[in-house]
């Protein structure tokens, strides 16, 4: 069931744009690198995912709010063991930043209000 977009939490909205602006921006990087082996052929799965899931917000599904919660989770720890491995050249701030920012959209996601925004009715989030 689709939902009209006054229901649509604001943030939702601007996580619905920036997973469509990186899944868009995450293909043509991936496409103008023209080095499809295993890895880059991986990230460009995943930029295409981002598009669907950006698809998924803007229309308040259900199955798009766990797989935005499972991508930014996921964000996390690939962000701490890249932190921990010394593994990247960004630096520890980059890595500081990025966490916390990912640890404010899970917050922002679980509000009860975001939750129940993709929620059918009589689910018990209030709609």
């Amino acid at each position: 069931m689709d939902h009209d977009d006054a229901e649509r939490p604001a943030g939702v909205t601007l996580a619905a744009i920036l997973a469509a602006a990186m899944g868009v921006l995450g293909i043509v990087a991936r496409v103008r690198g023209a080095d499809f082996g295993v890895l880059p052929a991986v990230w460009l799965l995943f930029h295409i995912s981002s598009l669907v899931v950006a698809i998924g917000l803007w229309k308040l599904k259900n199955w798009a709010y766990w797989l935005f919660i499972a991508f930014v989770a996921g964000g996390v720890v690939v962000t701490v063991v890249r932190l921990a491995s010394g593994e990247s050249t960004s630096g520890p701030g980059y890595h500081f930043a990025r966490i916390i920012i990912m640890a404010a959209w899970l917050v922002y996601f679980s509000r009860w209000q975001v939750r129940g925004a993709f929620a059918p009715p009589g689910s018990g989030y209030g709609r």
